[in-house]
């Protein structure tokens, strides 16, 4: 962040993306969320969903699932009197990507049910990603049956599962 003000380089929201995207790949959640205060409160710069999605996969590659959860609540009701920010597809799929995380199969399950009440389409990320969850809690049969089920699986749903049973034998 010194670097960009020594060059005087503009504050834009693409800018602390790239910087939230990096802190989560370093490790460094506490600089997360100092960067997301800053560009509030300093820059007077405003969130997005870009930006809130990166965010919350940060957290999640920093093994913060709370935090991420509480960006995705933070987007569906601003309690700082901004306008909301829709989660999207991929909002939904970063959020279900930290329950792969620590296999929270109830909170995966309660964030499709709200996906489709609120028409946001899930995707091919959302069923692999979910046939990842059932192999990490062990329900071998849940994960075949979205195989079979769900045309929008993928090679890397199908070959979790075949990993999977290769481990075990």
């Amino acid at each position: 962040v010194k670097l960009y003000d020594h060059f005087n380089v503009e504050r834009v929201i693409r800018l602390y993306t790239s910087l939230i995207k990096g802190y989560g790949r370093t490790n460094r959640p506490t600089m997360i969320t100092q960067c997301m205060r800053e560009m509030v409160t300093t820059y007077g710069l405003s969130y997005d969903s870009v930006l809130m999605n990166c965010a919350m996969d940060a957290y999640i590659r920093c093994g913060k699932p709370l935090a991420a959860r509480q960006i995705f609540k933070t987007m569906k009701s601003r309690a700082d009197h901004q306008p909301t920010i829709s989660p999207n597809t991929r909002s939904y799929n970063i959020l279900l990507k930290s329950c792969y995380e620590d296999e929270d199969m109830d909170y995966a399950l309660d964030l499709i049910e709200e996906m489709e009440s609120c028409d946001c389409p899930s995707n091919h990320i959302t069923i692999n990603t979910l046939i990842n969850i059932c192999i990490g809690k062990g329900l071998y049969e849940q994960a075949e049956d979205l195989i079979y089920s769900d045309s929008r699986v993928t090679v890397e749903g199908y070959t979790a599962l075949i990993h999977e049973y290769i481990k075990q034998s």
